[in-house]
């Protein structure tokens, strides 16, 4: 199941990349990305890799990144899009883990909200600078 979520985690991310240049119109909201819905699992699977050992979800959090920069470059995905995205997976993922692993003694959920709550702001203001 391990390789199942580091799949999903690494095509989750590419996908929202994909994505990241459509918006969808929202009524009394304005525009959102499409590639921010993507992202509501990218940081949930990330959490299912912690099950495995931080070792592992740094692993994926490395492959991740190594696999969608390479694809968003042959893609031609814009550069301004890939060095965002790059950044704010970057620091936004190794803040959730740090997180998560700090909360070890509680419980799966608890260290899924807290890690997320700290996480996705980090990456909203990265991709957003």
């Amino acid at each position: 199941m391990r390789y199942v979520y580091l799949i999903s985690y690494v095509v989750s991310i590419f996908i929202a990349n994909l994505l990241i240049d459509k918006f969808i119109a929202l009524p009394f909201y304005g525009m959102l990305s499409a590639g921010t819905i993507f992202f509501a699992f990218v940081f949930t699977l990330r959490d299912h890799l912690h099950r495995y050992g931080v070792k592992f979800a740094l692993i994926g959090i490395l492959i991740a990144l190594v696999v969608n920069t390479a694809l968003s470059i042959i893609l031609d995905i814009p550069i301004r899009f890939i060095v965002a995205s790059f950044l704010a997976i970057m620091l936004s993922e190794l803040t959730d883990t740090a997180v998560f692993e700090r909360l070890k003694a509680r419980s799966w959920a608890i260290r899924v909200m807290a890690s997320n709550a700290v996480s996705v702001p980090v990456d909203s203001i990265v991709m957003t600078m």
